[in-house]
């Protein structure tokens, strides 16, 4: 009955949906182990869009000329997770100490 159980769940996951973790459903700390482990990673918010977050601030993991924000994340526990940072055009991107962080939609 179990294994029924679970090949149910699987045939209704897709494969892309099943391998990018949901913010949302993770704590504050498992999200952050999500973007630390893998260093580079796609998640979501429950919002059907993927994001893009890295674990390196000073813009390693991101391409060209690309400068990193602080993503802040909902996830089970918190409203606000920081749970590394996103990769942006230096012209998108916003300025100073007390600029506003990247929140996903």
């Amino acid at each position: 009955m179990k294994s029924l159980l679970v090949l149910s769940l699987l045939s209704v996951l897709s494969p892309a949906h099943a391998l990018v973790p949901e913010t949302t459903v993770l704590t504050c700390n498992e999200a952050r182990g999500f973007v630390n482990r893998n260093r580079v990673i796609n998640m979501t918010s429950n919002t059907g869009v993927y994001t893009r977050y890295v674990s390196a601030q000073d813009g390693s993991d991101c391409f060209g000329d690309e400068v990193t924000e602080k993503a802040l994340v909902p996830t089970l526990d918190e409203a606000q997770c920081m749970v590394g940072y996103v990769c942006m055009d230096p012209t998108e991107a916003l300025a100073g100490a007390d600029a506003p962080t990247f929140m996903p939609h």
